[in-house]
């Protein structure tokens, strides 16, 4: 009976595990291969807004805004909308000193990412919102290709992809799972918004019509529960795949998993707020994603250690089992490995291990603190 019991949850677990992470992208980029892409007009140019929340972001902020103001997007049409959320370091001295009439510069008191995009949105005067962060680097056509997209009236917000490097220049534990789930999760994306709409967006590189921004909670993740209060609203949120941006990844693993909780925490709450969207009232596609693309994900730690702990119990008596069990062992003892030894001295070989564990475990802790009712609504800048 109890080996029945085992066998069933190590089965179960596995299941679970292979469909969240392989079946379901599968099934979204067959899918995805049946329909058209997105419509755009390439030569479809409405009056932006790039607005910018920045907290402490005085290496970064100048440059920033004059690459913006650069970029090969009709000079009359364009304005950098910059919000300092309580900023102590010399970005509001910086900003304060910047001598163009394309640029406006408020300052507001600490609460939160959201919380200052909700401020700018009020003071943007363009037709379409472009949200970036203090550190993203846009390609010098990126505004042009995401603005194309909303030429169709059915389009409410579009996003563009962010890839990842390493800023320190491989030394990053962490740099390359980063880099390779950012282009894992954007493609699932992609194929998402083609079906019908995605409900996320990237938060580097993401706009929406004006008209459409609902303003959020401070402890909201914008860049997930605007384009859901979007689709709520009718609208599609589509990927514009030819709009870059590109980030330094985090720079070590306590920077990872502190990001990864906040992140997620947000994302949890996000979920839930969902509602209606979760109960078909939006189709059964927009709950389907959903659950199966981030409700899933969420709860994925669980059957984790389901599967860990079954597999142990059954490997002296099950072959197939104890290779399962010794490739987990091996797995999670890479990524303690790459944690306590310098990452140097092993190439990347721990490096994905390590991404996978920490943002499950950041998983967990937000959860945990979600109970708690922490809702996250600041961040702390962590970039050198």
């Amino acid at each position: 009976m109890v080996d029945t019991v085992l066998t069933t949850v190590f089965w179960a677990s596995l299941a679970l595990i292979i469909y969240t992470y392989a079946g379901y992208p599968l099934l979204v980029a067959v899918l995805g291969t049946c329909f058209p892409r997105p419509h755009r007009h390439p030569a479809y140019r409405p009056s932006v807004s790039v607005m910018i929340a920045a907290y402490n972001e005085e290496k970064w902020i100048e440059k920033k805004v004059r690459e913006t103001l650069a970029l090969d997007y009709p000079a009359e049409k364009l304005e950098v909308v910059v919000v300092s959320d309580g900023s102590s370091d010399r970005t509001n001295e910086i900003m304060g000193a910047f001598n163009d009439d394309r640029v406006r510069f408020f300052v507001v008191p600490r609460g939160g990412k959201t919380r200052a995009q909700n401020f700018g949105v009020e003071h943007c005067s363009g037709d379409i919102v472009i949200f970036s962060d203090a550190t993203s680097v846009y390609v010098d056509n990126a505004i042009g290709e995401l603005v194309s997209y909303f030429a169709d009236p059915a389009v409410g917000a579009v996003s563009g992809l962010c890839r990842f490097f390493d800023g320190r220049g491989g030394a990053s534990p962490t740099g390359l799972g980063q880099i390779l789930y950012g282009g894992y999760e954007q493609s699932i994306r992609i194929f998402q918004s083609r079906i019908m709409t995605a409900t996320a967006c990237s938060g580097p590189i993401y706009a929406t019509r004006r008209a459409l921004y609902v303003p959020l909670a401070a402890d909201a993740c914008s860049d997930m529960v605007e384009p859901m209060e979007i689709v709520r609203r009718g609208s599609r949120v589509v990927y514009a795949p030819e709009a870059l941006a590109s980030e330094a990844s985090t720079q070590s693993a306590k920077d990872e998993f502190r990001m990864r909780v906040r992140v997620t925490a947000q994302g949890i709450h996000g979920l839930l707020s969902a509602g209606s969207m979760l109960r078909f009232s939006r189709g059964f596609w927009v709950t389907f994603q959903l659950i199966s693309h981030k409700g899933l994900r969420y709860l994925l730690p669980l059957p984790l250690v389901l599967l860990l702990l079954s597999s142990a119990l059954l490997a002296v008596d099950h072959t197939l089992i104890r290779w399962v069990f010794a490739a987990q062992a091996v797995f999670y003892g890479m990524a303690l490995l790459g944690l306590v030894l310098p990452l140097r001295h092993f190439g990347k070989l721990f490096n994905l291990p390590l991404y996978f564990c920490t943002g499950n475990a950041a998983v967990i802790l937000s959860i945990l603190e979600a109970l708690r009712g922490n809702r996250f609504a600041v961040w702390e800048t962590v970039r050198k």
